[in-house]
């Protein structure tokens, strides 16, 4: 763990890139040493212990383990073995205070600060401010938490450096946030699903710095040093049992977000010349909650709604709700369809669900497989669009109509035209894993085929055609 640890700890991956044939994890302790351990994946391991000579002896045995490939789509990280010597928790939590503590402070710090709060009142503006500031002034160096031994550098020699570890970046930014009268902590955060701190308390696999920040008298923020304003809240991933703030009573309280719910409606009218209007609602829950994006900037969020038409523009935003776990919108938009095809007729394909789920699809995963897959936390994303066509126009095709369901998740897909001429078209995904075995890819597979397809995607129209042209004899 580096240098004056106090206590043993130890990570080691359970499965590789080649497969393992037989391999032993050993680990000797004095008699009567507390020895934590955890699994941490989706592979499970039990230990052997003996005891003698005043020696406790855990042993951990592995055979045949598959082989761990670099499959699109596979766990960031790969299942490992965690063992600490560490008494509790407590311990754990009073360490990593004891190694960010002396980071100390530095008035330039703090002017700047105080000079960002007083430029941008309200809370909500004020901490995506001040980390707007800070790293403006800093470049940031990819050297994981672990590499430095979850000890930052003293604020003073980073801030005169330009530049900070994504520790050393959340150290700056908590420092800055207190300055500023916000309760704030760098804390550092698990990846690995499953990994339990009570169960195991050990620095191994906490490689994610983040800012914890006290909001009112219960509620717990949890932000990215280095890119804070991306949209949803750091809560989506449950990093629940995975985390180790300083001081570490800042993190009680924390509402882990882990649903990611988005849903867009398009209601809108297209006329004889292809163009369209209407108004979009937006409802977001949960994880894919885009908090800061829309405290920032909600008419640049709704640009980017607009794009479910061609050549999509927003107006008249208005945010009718706005919580850390849930936010809606509305809006009116105006596009134009595409030019038509030479068969005359006018295909319009749709785009993707909102709130950026589902750009961290993997692709539809390959017979054969041999790495789990792992996919977003559960979520729930939808797409509706009601159309008015014009007068004497007509659907030549509807986006196909698709059902696909199993243990994974659902897709739903398709298309009708009402008795009143209007046009109803849908797609709803949802996932209720996160991690599938790669022997049950096949409805991974399933899934994303059916979502991705085009037919489910496409629109086809067949305008009023063309009056012919009379000459007078």
């Amino acid at each position: 763990m580096g240098a004056a640890a106090p206590w043993l700890e130890l990570s080691e991956p359970l499965a590789l890139e080649p497969p393992i044939r037989s391999r032993v994890i050993e680990v000797d302790l004095p008699t009567g040493t507390p020895l934590h351990w955890q699994a941490v994946g989706w592979l499970t391991v039990e230990p052997q212990r003996e005891t003698a000579s005043g020696r406790d002896i855990w042993r951990w045995s592995l055979d045949n383990v598959a082989p761990l490939p670099p499959e699109p789509g596979a766990p960031p990280e790969p299942p490992a073995l965690v063992a600490s010597s560490c008494r509790a928790r407590t311990a754990l939590e009073q360490e990593f205070e004891r190694r960010v503590g002396p980071a100390g402070g530095l008035e330039d710090v703090l002017d700047l600060a105080r000079e960002t709060a007083r430029k941008n009142p309200g809370k909500e503006l004020c901490v995506l401010a001040m980390f707007d500031a800070i790293t403006d002034r800093l470049r940031i160096a990819p050297v994981s938490p672990s590499e430095q031994h979850w000890r930052p550098r003293p604020v003073a020699q980073v801030w005169r450096s330009g530049v900070a570890t994504p520790l050393e970046l959340a150290a700056v930014e908590a420092q800055a946030l207190r300055a500023a009268g916000f309760q704030a902590s760098p804390a550092v955060a698990s990846a690995n699903p499953g990994r339990n701190l009570d169960r195991c308390p050990a620095f191994a696999a906490l490689n994610r710095a983040i800012v914890v920040v006290a909001w009112g008298d219960e509620e717990v923020r949890v932000y990215d040093p280095q890119n804070p304003a991306l949209g949803g809240p750091l809560e989506a991933p449950p990093l629940g049992d995975r985390l180790v703030a300083s001081p570490p009573t800042t993190g009680a309280g924390l509402r882990w977000l882990r649903c990611l719910q988005a849903t867009l409606k398009l209601t809108g009218e297209i006329a004889s010349d292809g163009a369209i209007k209407g108004t979009v609602e937006f409802q977001a829950g949960g994880g894919a909650t885009p908090h800061a994006a829309l405290v920032r900037d909600p008419a640049k969020f709704a640009r980017d709604l607009a794009g479910v038409v061609p050549e999509g523009k927003a107006s008249n935003v208005k945010v009718t709700e706005l919580r850390r776990d849930s936010a809606s919108l509305v809006a009116e938009i105006e596009g134009k369809l595409p030019e038509k095809t030479p068969l005359g007729l006018i295909l319009w394909t749709f785009g993707e669900t909102p709130g950026g789920v589902e750009s961290r699809f993997p692709p539809p995963p390959s017979p054969g497989r041999q790495a789990p897959i792992a996919l977003p936390e559960t979520c729930d994303l939808a797409l509706e669009v009601m159309l008015t066509l014009p007068k004497g126009w007509s659907v030549a095709a509807l986006p196909s109509t698709s059902g696909v369901s199993n243990d994974t998740g659902t897709v739903t897909t398709g298309g009708l035209v009402r008795p009143d001429g209007v046009v109803k078209l849908w797609r709803r995904i949802n996932l209720r894993r996160s991690l599938v075995p790669a022997a049950e890819s096949g409805q991974v597979r399933a899934l994303l085929t059916a979502w991705l397809s085009p037919a489910g995607r496409e629109l086809l129209l067949r305008p009023t055609p063309a009056a012919a042209s009379t000459h007078a004899p």
